[in-house]
């Protein structure tokens, strides 16, 4: 009898490759590409009639995921615009919520970069901007973004120096320094 050792099965895989090249060549040239007793031939035609069934099946709405015969789960039926969303969500990036530092700086921006209205109060606007860049700047940071806005913020768009506040933020946020 036979041993059956690592040895012996590592020199059976070409065989079994093999094997499996000549039963699919056999199953071809039994029925040939053509013959509807072919198994690919076979499932197409099902599908098809499938097909034709779930589009009469109330207005379309249905469509079918069928697993070889045996699995736990053969055949399984879906709602077409339930699965069509949950794709869709499980599938497109969504934008991650606005910080509340992003949100104020929206809110900023507008503001200092906003068309002038020479109706306007200048004072209600220049108020406004300052107001909302010590918002900003009292906030707490919770993303690498949200630092880098207050740094933008705090020199006024670069135009000036950072503030004590910002340079005693960041002296916190990078820990001591030995």
């Amino acid at each position: 009898m036979n041993k059956l050792t690592r040895r012996s099965l590592v020199k059976s895989i070409p065989a079994c490759g093999l094997a499996a090249i000549v039963s699919a060549e056999a199953l071809a040239m039994e029925y040939g590409p053509t013959d509807p007793r072919h198994p690919w031939n076979r499932a197409r035609t099902h599908a098809n009639a499938l097909s034709e069934a779930l589009a009469e099946a109330d207005n379309g709405r249905w469509f079918a995921e069928i697993y070889p015969k045996g699995t736990e789960y053969a055949v399984r039926f879906g709602d077409i615009e339930s699965y069509a969303e949950i794709r869709k969500s499980a599938t497109s990036p969504t934008a991650p919520p606005q910080t509340e530092i992003e949100t104020l700086f929206s809110e900023w921006l507008a503001v200092a970069n906003g068309p002038q209205d020479p109706d306007e109060d200048d004072n209600w606007g220049e108020s406004r901007y300052v107001r909302l860049q010590a918002a900003i700047l009292a906030a707490e940071p919770v993303t690498p973004r949200d630092v880098a806005i207050q740094f933008f913020v705090d020199c006024d768009q670069f135009g000036s120096n950072s503030s004590e506040h910002f340079d005693a933020l960041v002296t916190r946020l990078i820990g001591p320094i030995t």
